[in-house]
């Protein structure tokens, strides 16, 4: 049963009617970025493809059609962190909080909307061509069929940006560990390099 493994620590679903604290928010925010930076460490020691000699053709495809999804979810992590609709869970989201609790100065707010921005700027190319166009929506002219994966070319980019963004908006830098059953623990920031 996944809730016995101790990946991660589990989050309660926010109620509707309750407005999120800051720190509710940043703490929730911090187990997202979690779970995407185990995304991507998955991610990259897949695509390494060790073993490749040795598989089979059915093996190769597997991984191939693992990968793919791996890359999606990635994408749909990211891009969903800079969702703005009401109830979502985002730094634009955070950021209000922070503003509306009074837990930001005027010149950390300024900060932070730079780089919300400039997050967004980096993540576009993502939202358009790969969200819309085939994770979240399948277009018409779109095959559903999954692809060769072919990281977006902003991914590694992307994901170090939101480290960073969440970082600035808790105003302290962030530990991320994947713990693994048996006790041994990966600090995923060193592992990824961001």
């Amino acid at each position: 049963m996944l809730a016995n493994v101790p990946i991660g620590r589990p989050t309660k679903p926010l109620k509707a009617h309750m407005p999120a604290t800051s720190d509710k928010i940043l703490d929730d925010l911090a187990n997202d970025l979690l779970w995407l930076l185990i995304g991507a460490f998955v991610y990259r020691r897949r695509a390494q493809l060790e073993g490749l000699p040795t598989w089979s053709s059915q093996h190769l495809s597997e991984e191939f059609f693992l990968l793919e999804a791996a890359q999606r979810d990635l994408i749909m992590r990211l891009t969903a962190l800079d969702d703005r609709g009401r109830g979502q869970r985002s730094f634009p989201a955070a950021l209000k909080a922070l503003k509306d609790s009074g837990a930001i100065s005027a010149q950390g707010q300024a900060e932070a909307d730079a780089a919300i921005r400039a997050f967004r700027e980096l993540i576009n190319d993502m939202k358009v061509k790969h969200r819309n166009a085939y994770i979240g929506h399948v277009l018409d002219e779109e095959s559903s069929t999954p692809r060769l994966p072919q990281a977006p070319a902003n991914l590694n980019a992307a994901i170090a940006a939101a480290v960073a963004l969440g970082d600035r908006l808790a105003g302290v830098r962030k530990g991320y560990l994947f713990k693994l059953p048996g006790g041994e623990r990966i600090d995923l920031r060193q592992a990824l390099g961001v």
